[in-house]
């Protein structure tokens, strides 16, 4: 996971000795889960928030 997180392909990782197959299953499961590392979009509720600006992400 750390290898794969830190930019390595999984065709650089196999050479080095990792399974393929659980090389290809924590790929899988990465790529599935990277919505959840995104913050949501959440509504500005003030009178100047309509507009441009109406939704912002929530680390402003």
């Amino acid at each position: 996971l750390n290898w794969l997180i830190s930019g390595y392909s999984p065709a650089a990782l196999v050479p080095r000795g990792f399974d393929p197959n659980k090389v290809e299953l924590v790929r899988k499961r990465l790529a599935g889960t990277h919505w959840k590392r995104k913050l949501p979009t959440v509504a500005l509720v003030s009178p100047t928030g309509i507009g441009e600006s109406y939704l912002r992400p929530v680390d402003y």
